[in-house]
């Protein structure tokens, strides 16, 4: 049997951007995609395809590469406040099926935030 796997950045950004915008609890229901820029080209400097806003202020990117994504947010101090400076994680999705586990990742990861 062949296993169809996708694997071409700007469609894993899509599938994501889908997962994100489709979400309504915890920090998903004020979490926003924001400045798509729908003619990105893929490519080895990783442009910016959408950046994500939490209540209005963007708290990370989504650079596209031709067979993968990266996943950049801004975390924050357990109390709530931004750390200074920003503290930065990043997250590497190399196909389709990973976005599920990289909307975990973002659950996590922001999940400080209001939810």
């Amino acid at each position: 049997m062949v296993e169809n796997r996708i694997t071409d950045g700007k469609r894993i950004a899509e599938l994501l951007a889908s997962e994100v915008t489709g979400l309504e609890t915890a920090v998903f229901a004020d979490l926003e995609v924001v400045d798509a820029d729908r003619d990105v080209v893929p490519d080895e400097s990783g442009p910016v395809a959408y950046r994500l806003a939490h209540h209005g202020d963007v708290v990370g990117a989504v650079h596209v590469f031709p067979s993968r994504i990266e996943l950049s947010v801004d975390r924050e101090a357990p109390d709530g406040n931004p750390t200074e400076p920003k503290n930065k994680a990043t997250l590497t999705v190399a196909s389709g099926a990973s976005v599920k586990e990289a909307v975990d990742w973002l659950r996590t990861t922001l999940g400080g935030r209001g939810d």
